[in-house]
């Protein structure tokens, strides 16, 4: 995946491309999303390339019973390290409220912020592994994915919507809010 961010943004080409995929199945919501976006552009250097549609989904996984997800996919430019990306992923999902230590556990959350692509970076961490190495069994995240880069390739050579397609079939993901509607209240708030 070629640096495209430099070609969409006025900039040094110090700016990388990076997907990330937010979810929530706490009300509110999609307030949830949408305060997670307006944090993570409130870091610097980081700009909204794209978002996706927010689709509303069957948690995956889980032990117990919970409420459908609000689940969400945006591309930014970035100046920061994967690392330090990562980070700030973090803290913005404890300012939203979710319990610390909870990653990886199939627990309700009021967000839940996943780097999915960083560039061309590959990256095997215990913290963070690039590309993420379950978003290719998730409908949840290839079909908004999709939709904001449908010719982007997926590790394994894929293309993303061909294999959104296949996921579709077997996992059920209703778009809720176009893009203009739930960005705009984020637009409005900040």
């Amino acid at each position: 995946m070629p640096n495209i961010a430099c070609k969409s943004i006025s900039c040094d080409c110090n700016w990388k491309r990076a997907f990330v995929s937010l979810g929530s199945n706490i009300e509110p919501r999609l307030r949830h999303l949408q305060s997670a976006v307006q944090m993570l552009l409130q870091v610097d250097g980081v700009r909204l390339i794209s978002a996706s549609s927010v689709y509303e989904t069957e948690p995956v996984e889980v032990a117990e019973p919970q409420m459908a997800y609000l689940n969400a996919v945006v591309e930014v430019a970035t100046r920061l390290t994967p690392m330090e990306l990562f980070a700030a992923m973090q803290s913005i999902e404890l300012r939203l409220g979710r319990m610390p230590n909870s990653k990886g556990k199939k627990l309700p959350r009021t967000v839940d912020l996943d780097l999915l692509i960083y560039d061309e970076t590959e990256m095997d961490t215990e913290a963070l592994k690039l590309p993420h190495p379950r978003m290719s069994e998730r409908a949840f995240v290839l079909i908004p994915l999709c939709e904001i880069s449908p010719k982007l390739k997926l590790p394994n050579g894929i293309n993303v919507c061909e294999r959104a397609m296949e996921l579709s079939r077997r996992q059920r993901v209703v778009q809720r809010f176009k893009p203009d509607q739930w960005l705009k209240l984020v637009n409005e708030s900040g």
